[in-house]
């Protein structure tokens, strides 16, 4: 009997980070419940493990890339039929569990799922559309991803609650560039029309400072409006502001962006997420 690796084949260590948006979405509601907390978190947990397993069955299928599932289906540990069902099964799982969300959960759930396999699986494909790219990955693993999460806890959306989706999705428009850039090499053999194989790696620098800086500016103003009540934004801006400083001491010649996708504080930011709004709960 064949084996192969389940954790590898839903690349699990490539999305359980994005999790932590989830939770940061419950914990901006104001409100906290563990069982709805763990609830969002399977059903979240099911459409990714389908959306990166099926993404990385068409990469292999469409562009020979040599992902855990391609390697798997080379060597017969695999077939292509198998794949796609066990690309399958955690939806069977989110239909189950969708008789204990929310409508609004549930909307944000199959929006997610109908964008993300759009954008990975023939005819349409939008992965190959470098703006579509980005603009896709940044709505559904930053915007969706917080929405859910917070409309868990509640139906009340606030301005408030807009702008910090916001930054969300300009967190992972910044980190789908970088992974792109660490990607580069692969990319161009595979003829993948990413931004940094379209526009350079220059341009692609100038597009993160771009990114950064208008996250700045935006929290800035936050504050600026309200200091006490946007205290939070006080993370966005000084976390920010150090990714710029990290940005500008690139030496394009010797950087190894693999290396960059660790460094850029996106999990220290997130962490100062959870327990600002953490204790905010706790004391009020």
């Amino acid at each position: 009997m064949q084996y192969f690796n389940l954790y590898k084949l839903y690349r699990i260590e490539d999305w359980i980070k994005n999790l932590g948006i989830v939770l940061i979405g419950t914990l901006f509601s104001g409100n906290f419940n563990l069982i709805n907390t763990l609830l969002v978190g399977i059903s979240v947990s099911c459409i990714l493990a389908h959306t990166f397993s099926i993404n990385d069955f068409y990469d292999f299928e469409l562009t020979s890339e040599k992902n855990y599932l391609g390697k798997e289906i080379i060597r017969k540990k695999l077939s292509k039929n198998k794949a796609i069902i066990f690309s399958i099964l955690p939806i069977f799982l989110l239909f189950f569990l969708s008789l204990f969300l929310s409508q609004e959960v549930l909307f944000l759930i199959f929006l997610f799922l109908i964008i993300a396999d759009i954008y990975n699986c023939p005819p349409f494909r939008l992965k190959n559309n470098w703006f579509l790219n980005l603009i896709i990955n940044s709505f559904c693993l930053g915007t969706i991803l917080f929405f859910i999460g917070y409309l868990s806890m509640t139906t009340i959306i606030t301005i408030k609650t807009f702008a910090f989706s916001l930054i969300f999705f300009s967190y992972i428009l910044f980190s789908t560039l970088i992974h792109q850039l660490s990607h580069l090499k692969k990319d161009i053999a595979a003829k993948v029309s990413s931004f940094p194989n379209l526009f350079g790696v220059r341009k692609t620098i100038f597009l993160l400072l771009f990114i950064e800086a208008s996250v700045i500016a935006f929290s800035l103003f936050l504050l600026i409006i309200d200091f006490y009540q946007n205290l939070i934004f006080l993370g966005t801006f000084i976390f920010n502001f150090f990714m710029i400083v990290k940005i500008q001491q690139i030496n394009i010649k010797k950087i190894n962006f693999s290396e960059l996708r660790e460094k850029v504080y996106g999990i220290s930011e997130g962490l100062f997420y959870l327990i600002f709004l953490s204790i905010k709960i706790i004391i009020h």
